[in-house]
């Protein structure tokens, strides 16, 4: 994995020989991949760059394509799973079939910084989060973002907030639990069920 630019400076590096025998897939990420950059190496080598976005506090690619699906010039799609988790929260209903809330993916590599503002300015009452790790273990963080807010406001000092924040605003549950979670904070804040 590199960025592009170290994609065009291995080119200058390669001479006739062409990649070493050994590698065998390569990933570009970090930055916008140029077209002619994907040519030169693909030219050179013989291996497609496969295209990526992510955030890079989580080490998780979450936007590519790879194999017959890579289209020089193009990132990819979004990876299924990240589709996965805002379809389950989109299809869930309470008792009498209302819809349980809206659902939307922020899918930018602007950092953990860009991704709560962003839920802020949609008034998100919690954020879930699932990096690379997570992904791993098959679980999902959840952030509660009500009560993070009340324990920021109450703590003393910055220890005594990373403690009762992650006690208690952030929890980490399986992946199958996501909905019932959910509900529990909806239900905790008095939010609303979507219409």
């Amino acid at each position: 994995i590199a960025a592009p630019t170290a994609y065009k400076a291995m080119l200058a590096l390669l001479g006739d020989d062409g990649a070493p025998p050994a590698l065998r897939c390569c990933v570009a990420a970090g930055e916008n991949l140029p077209e002619p950059i994907w040519h030169d190496w693909y030219h050179a080598t013989g291996i497609k760059l496969i295209n990526g976005i992510g955030a890079t506090e989580m080490m998780h690619i979450f936007i590519s394509a790879s194999g017959d699906d890579i289209r020089p010039g193009t990132t990819g799609q979004p990876v299924p799973g990240y589709q996965a988790m805002v379809s389950s929260l989109r299809q869930a209903r309470d008792e009498d079939g209302r819809s349980l809330c809206r659902a939307d993916l922020y899918l930018g590599s602007s950092g953990f910084n860009a991704q709560m503002k962003y839920a802020d300015r949609r008034n998100s009452p919690c954020a879930i989060i699932q990096g690379g790790d997570e992904k791993a273990k098959g679980i999902v963080q959840i952030k509660d973002l009500i009560l993070g807010a009340q324990v920021g406001g109450d703590a003393k000092d910055r220890e005594a907030f990373l403690q009762k924040q992650q006690g208690e605003a952030q929890i980490a549950v399986p992946e199958g639990k996501l909905v019932e979670e959910v509900k529990k904070i909806l239900t905790r804040h008095n939010v609303p069920w979507a219409k």
